[in-house]
């Protein structure tokens, strides 16, 4: 289980469809403002099929996801 003080990267979702790997390091607030900063927010899987796409922006790393 991550900490709010832990720092991963995260990976970013935009209202265009795309979900991106920002290598951070980000503690979870850092990360929701930068994400903010670029036009999107910190990718949430709501399904299947954004799971999926997230898991292939991650390409493995650990990454904050938003609830």
């Amino acid at each position: 289980m991550a900490l709010g003080t832990d720092k991963h990267g995260y990976v970013l979702y935009q209202e265009s469809g795309t979900y991106t790997y920002q290598p951070g390091p980000f503690t979870f607030n850092v990360a929701v403002d930068d994400a903010k900063q670029k036009g999107g927010f910190v990718a949430f899987p709501h399904d299947l099929v954004s799971n999926e796409k997230i898991k292939q922006a991650a390409n493995g790393q650990i990454v904050w996801l938003n609830a």
